[in-house]
């Protein structure tokens, strides 16, 4: 027997306590307070998923960019999504290939995107705003210690159109026969914002 309906027909379960002050929950993540400490109008609630790599991935003479197994989420809903990432790479002998890397893995359908980054290579670099999943952004030359890796920041917000999965991709700039390594503890986060 389902429980209790909106107006809209949609579930929802009150939580009233002892002192008569209760919250509505929908499944729609609509709040609905009636007393303080929280205020008596309706909130969202933010959901989001993230990725954070717990060992490396190397990359060595190939410059196609390859979607990264280790930075990747399903973003069930489609609506507008928060992306925020952090990126290490380091070689062990010479970094001077650089990396390339894009949001153009998996498999959402990704009708706008907004976004940035800046990083530190051999010296502090960004790139211009963005307004595509594809086109590689590039540093020229990386550490050659994982203790002292560089290191990417990413931002920006994205609009999914159909659900399926959505990941960083990466490779080297320059084909080099010196591996370079996307580092552990590397992370991507998506909250859903609309």
């Amino acid at each position: 027997m389902p429980g209790p309906q909106d107006t809209g027909g949609q579930p929802y379960v009150d939580l009233v306590f002892n002192n008569g002050v209760g919250v509505n929950l929908t499944q729609t993540g609509v709040h609905t307070a009636n007393a303080s400490p929280v205020s008596s109008t309706n909130t969202t609630t933010y959901t989001g998923v993230a990725a954070q790599t717990t060992t490396t991935m190397a990359c060595t003479n190939s410059t196609v960019l390859q979607n990264d197994g280790a930075l990747a989420v399903t973003l069930n809903e489609a609506g507008v999504y928060a992306l925020s990432a952090e990126l290490l790479f380091y070689s062990t002998s010479n970094g001077a290939g650089g990396i390339k890397f894009d949001l153009g893995g998996g498999t959402a359908n990704v009708s706008s995107v907004q976004w940035g980054w800046i990083g530190y290579g051999l010296s502090l670099q960004s790139g211009p705003a963005n307004n595509s999943t594809v086109g590689a952004q590039t540093m020229p030359a990386v550490a050659n210690s994982a203790a002292a890796a560089s290191w990417v920041e990413l931002e920006g917000t994205l609009t999914v159109k159909t659900p399926g999965t959505f990941s960083i991709r990466w490779a080297q700039a320059t084909g080099s026969a010196n591996t370079i390594y996307r580092g552990a503890n590397s992370y991507l986060e998506m909250m859903k914002i609309g």
